[in-house]
């Protein structure tokens, strides 16, 4: 049964309320909590020189010099730092300083066109071995964040064959792994649940074409011999996602900063994530605040920093409220297709430390007009995706 009682609730604040009513219960300035954007550039008139210092002579009100070498006001001095975290923010070069953070970003974190289209060669040449050695008729779908483009450098390339005969479990498989170790692929077979399914890595391809030793993705294939749940589970996703068009930017970025955070503290699985960032989306999705991106990202931080994991079960079915009491103590990140444990209650509890620390330095970039994202994009991170996409 759905649960009626807010659970952790948002502050979602009426636009008309007063803002002296509303700081006492955000605890920060509504300024920041609304993820105000950076102040306005003040344009340096000095080129090629930086305003490190104040101006003496501005600070006894004598200074008269339209191009002043020196900084009038701590304002520009501020922007000094902004232009300086701009060399720690790959993500907004050769864009100007009013655009979206958060979409830039996420446009950085995400595959290029090189990688979608290695992705969609993938499936190509599985669809190639699977008609030639296993079943003439069968195809082969990609499923998963990469069917609905909310893949970001590194994700695994899921794909299913659909249409094979009824066999004994693990026979395709097998089969499979078998004919990738004929062209000197080397392959696994791993549950997921109670199916099998073959994982290898992309580069190894470079036995087919040299042209693959500049890919850097896992490659999971499932076999279905009758319905396909993943199909389905594409279809949900995709309904969903029509609804947040514009805040679509928000999971690759979710993703970017939980993995940069992730490294020493703790790890949700990508999928779970991706549930948890629908849910809240679905949440969040009357409130006037919604098309503004840097609260949303704020917001969905300090909202499950509070969020109590092992009373509430999180999914994003066919449901008006995607928060429900839970039902046990075991399983509650649902899938799209059913009551299946994504991610454990506890591991996914012990992040909240995170997820409050993450929530805290932004709400600190907010206020300093510095990049909402500074300190909290790892520099491995940046280093991992430039390897992977070829821009080291």
């Amino acid at each position: 049964m759905p649960c009626h009682a807010p659970i952790a609730p948002i502050i979602l604040p009426d636009l008309l309320q007063k803002e002296e009513e509303l700081e006492p219960v955000l605890g920060v300035p509504i300024d920041i909590c609304l993820a105000s954007p950076t102040p306005p550039m003040v344009k340096q008139t000095t080129k090629g020189r930086r305003k490190t210092k104040l101006c003496k002579l501005w600070l006894e009100n004598r200074c008269r010099r339209r191009r002043c070498p020196f900084a009038h006001g701590e304002a520009e001095l501020r922007i000094l730092v902004t232009e300086d975290k701009k060399e720690e923010r790959p993500w907004m070069d050769n864009l100007p300083e009013e655009a979206c953070e958060v979409e830039a970003l996420g446009v950085y974190m995400g595959p290029n066109s090189i990688q979608r289209s290695q992705r969609m060669a993938m499936r190509d040449l599985v669809q190639h071995y699977v008609m030639e050695n296993i079943e003439r008729e069968a195809t082969t779908k990609v499923t998963g964040p990469c069917a609905v483009n909310l893949d970001v450098f590194d994700t695994d390339l899921d794909l299913v064959v659909e249409g094979v005969a009824d066999a004994y479990p693990g026979e395709y498989q097998t089969r499979l792994a078998t004919v990738l170790s004929s062209i000197g692929v080397m392959s696994c077979i791993h549950m997921k649940g109670d199916q099998p399914f073959v994982t290898f890595d992309s580069c190894q391809m470079t036995v087919v074409n040299t042209r693959w030793a500049s890919s850097y993705f896992k490659v999971n294939v499932t076999f279905r011999s009758g319905s396909c749940p993943e199909r389905k589970e594409v279809s949900v996703m995709q309904t969903a996602l029509n609804k947040y068009k514009a805040q679509r930017a928000v999971v690759p970025v979710v993703l970017a900063l939980m993995r940069s955070a992730a490294a020493s503290t703790c790890s949700i699985p990508e999928k779970a994530l991706l549930i948890m960032c629908l849910a809240f989306l679905e949440h969040l999705r009357t409130h006037p605040g919604f098309y503004n991106l840097r609260w949303v990202v704020t917001e969905f931080f300090r909202f499950y920093s509070d969020f109590d994991f092992r009373r509430h079960e999180i999914c994003v079915q066919d449901t008006p409220y995607p928060y429900k009491e839970a039902e046990c103590d075991e399983a509650i990140i649902h899938s799209f297709l059913g009551r299946v444990i994504v991610a454990p209650a506890g591991e996914v509890a012990r992040c909240r430390g995170t997820f409050g620390a993450i929530y805290k330095q932004l709400v600190v970039n907010a206020g300093k007009g510095v990049g909402l994202f500074s300190h909290l994009i790892s520099d491995e991170l940046v280093k991992q995706r430039n390897y992977c996409l070829g821009e080291c």
